[in-house]
């Protein structure tokens, strides 16, 4: 399966009752929420000793940002070839912590 197939199939599930601006937002609390409760389990396993966070939480967190991404007109292989292209531009040569440090942002 590649992304776009991903997302397609994100959609299938997706309550598209409301406007699409309800519909952003509501993704938009969706990657919130899903970012917390991995943030949260990350420190508890980090700080408190409790097991590693189940890694399929973050496939809660990919199903949001495709939800979004759908909803404002960008497919999932676009956001990635944009990311990857934004990274190649910042980073050349790869990371480097003085490119890091002394970038100008896009």
């Amino acid at each position: 399966m590649n992304m776009d197939e991903y997302q397609n199939l994100c959609f299938r599930t997706w309550n598209q009752g409301g406007t699409i601006r309800d519909q952003i937002i509501n993704a938009t609390l969706g990657i919130a929420g899903e970012s917390g409760e991995w943030a949260e389990g990350m420190k508890k396993w980090l700080y408190h000793s409790h097991d590693r966070p189940n890694v399929n939480e973050l496939g809660d967190l990919l199903y949001y940002i495709a939800i979004e991404a759908g909803l404002l007109g960008v497919t999932m292989e676009e956001l990635a070839y944009r990311n990857v292209e934004k990274l190649r531009k910042r980073y050349p040569d790869g990371f480097s912590k003085e490119r890091s440090q002394n970038r100008e942002d896009e």
